[in-house]
């Protein structure tokens, strides 16, 4: 999240993206919100100052995954279980 600029969700899409089975109970999905709405902003901010720019290309390489076809519409599946 704090790498990706990625929300809670978004992150959590493209960990299951690669590991269908991951599964965080609701308490880490509580701290997951938490962190994004009170710490995450801090962090990026930290790391921006502490190493520059990112050389990687971690958003972007998420954003393909979340745009790799079927993904979205498995990700819609597990949202209702």
């Amino acid at each position: 999240m704090t790498v990706t600029d990625f929300g809670w969700e978004d992150a959590l899409h493209t960990v299951r993206a690669g590991r269908s089975c991951a599964n965080p109970n609701l308490g880490f999905q509580r701290q997951l919100q938490e962190f994004e709405k009170h710490e995450v902003h801090e962090y990026r901010q930290w790391l921006k100052e502490e190493y520059g720019e990112s050389p990687l290309r971690d958003a972007e390489e998420a954003r393909n995954i979340l745009a790799t076809p079927g993904v979205l519409k498995y990700w819609a599946f597990l949202r209702r279980l």
